[in-house]
């Protein structure tokens, strides 16, 4: 069945996720003073590097960024 950002056209990666197009990773220093918990992921095929965390609902929050290796995200 699809979710309701299905229905309006967008595309989801996994129920529960958020991914957010960010410019550098400086969300990982943001991140690092403020001591929360994530972990990094790198995707060569497409030129991201993702940083995942969770937010106080359990959701994982996937701020990415390009690598400057491969497709760039749109």
């Amino acid at each position: 069945m699809p979710s309701d950002a299905q229905k309006r056209g967008f595309r989801v990666a996994a129920p529960g996720e958020i991914a957010i197009r960010v410019r550098d990773m400086a969300t990982t220093r943001w991140y690092e003073r403020r001591g929360i918990a994530f972990r990094v992921q790198e995707f060569p095929w497409i030129g991201w590097r993702g940083v995942f965390t969770t937010d106080p609902d359990g959701n994982t929050v996937e701020p990415v960024a390009a690598t400057g290796k491969g497709p760039q995200p749109r």
